[in-house]
């Protein structure tokens, strides 16, 4: 036959099972919304990724006809080589100058889906040390509350004892 401080140590590990069930619910919850929020990130960063890729390839397809351009009339230009050298040269500033302001172009790109990334891993690092000390004081409370039911169940089993041999 139970005592009652047995039924009322019962109830309370079972209460304090809920409680802790209750507990890490919240935190699967905080987890899933952690990473559907990483998820989201990631799938920008591809997609800024994505965009500076195909920056690349207009911007090399756009020096690519460039040169083209630049080849075709450097060839009627040694046909006129007198006439024409001063107009070769100054295409030539011109391309690079395009080209030099196409990468300045990726180059800011590229930094800003750096900064983005860092932004993002900043973002983990605390979510991640929320978590930890989330962690770290549930632990404390089980530990507490473990520490109090068996201390109530090693003081009630010692009066009975005390209780049976009076």
């Amino acid at each position: 036959m139970e005592t009652m401080t047995e039924i009322g140590t019962e109830r309370r590990l079972d209460e304090l099972s809920k409680r802790v069930d209750r507990g890490f619910e919240g935190v699967d919850c905080r987890f899933d919304q952690f990473d559907k929020r990483m998820d989201e990130g990631f799938v920008q960063v591809g997609i800024r990724f994505d965009e500076v890729d195909r920056r690349f390839e207009e911007s090399f397809a756009q020096v690519d006809r460039r040169f083209e351009e630049v080849d075709r009339r450097f060839e009627e230009g040694f046909a006129q080589v007198g006439l024409h050298f001063q107009e070769v040269d100054r295409r030539f500033e011109e391309v690079d100058k395009r080209i030099d302001d196409g990468f300045a172009r990726v180059d800011a790109d590229i930094r800003e889906v750096r900064g983005e990334v860092n932004g993002l891993r900043g973002d983990m690092e605390s979510g991640f040390d929320r978590i930890d000390a989330k962690f770290d004081s549930l632990n404390r409370t089980i530990i507490l509350l473990l520490g109090g039911a068996v201390s109530t169940l090693v003081g009630g089993l010692v009066a009975a004892a005390f209780t049976a041999l009076s």
